[in-house]
């Protein structure tokens, strides 16, 4: 089955909405998770949520992101591996996300680690992905973003990629300071020799007859 017919399926079968939290200290972390989403098949919609830009002709627009959903349009820039959105500052609490979400086979929020906060999308799947970092602020706050999950919504899945010693320290803390159940169904991708490739196909189900979406 051509993979835009498949997407075209999951879309229509009521699943879910998936949202995927990226945080990570490179531009290029959620734009590499898109384009192996995409060759799934998977029609991903990727919000810009930090300052930073990965996108090289991003979209502007009058309105910010809130404005956009109250307006019900979004001014999304067509990339090759799926759309992006220039939403600076945008929650997933936001009004009218949850109808955007619904379009789509994965939201995709690519953040850094410059804002602790993080807010899931109520009712949906939410998977959060944390490129690990060297810098030690950074980890730091990674790891704040694990507790605030493990807090929050223990039910949440949680990834691991980036840099192999600073996922080892994350899990480390997590096991010292967090919920032991919670720690042991967190998913550590660093030792893969292509992990956003592994990291997908997990999502797609496609690793070792495993059915999980996301």
């Amino acid at each position: 089955m051509p993979p835009d017919q498949a997407t075209g399926l999951r879309r229509r079968s009521g699943q879910t909405p998936c949202v995927l939290h990226c945080f990570s200290l490179a531009t290029t972390t959620g734009e590499r998770l898109g384009a192996a989403l995409h060759r799934y098949g998977w029609r991903v919609l990727r919000i810009e949520t930090g300052a930073r830009h990965s996108a090289p002709t991003a979209a502007h627009s009058l309105f910010d992101g809130p404005q956009q959903l109250a307006r019900g349009q979004l001014n999304v820039l067509a990339m090759a591996h799926g759309d992006v959105w220039l939403a600076p500052g945008l929650r997933m609490d936001a009004a009218g996300i949850a109808a955007v979400a619904a379009r789509y086979d994965a939201v995709l929020l690519d953040a850094d680690f410059t804002c602790d906060a993080w807010v899931p999308l109520p009712g949906a799947e939410n998977h959060v992905i944390i490129d690990a970092p060297t810098e030690v602020r950074a980890l730091q706050r990674a790891f704040r973003l694990l507790k605030t999950v493990a807090l929050c919504q223990p039910g949440s899945k949680v990834s691991l990629i980036g840099d192999a010693f600073a996922c080892g320290r994350l899990r480390e803390a997590g096991s010292r300071f967090l919920d032991i159940a919670f720690v042991r169904k967190v998913l550590c991708f660093a030792e893969e020799v292509e992990p956003f490739a592994a990291l997908a196909a997990r999502m797609a189900g496609e690793e070792k007859g495993r059915s999980a979406r996301c």
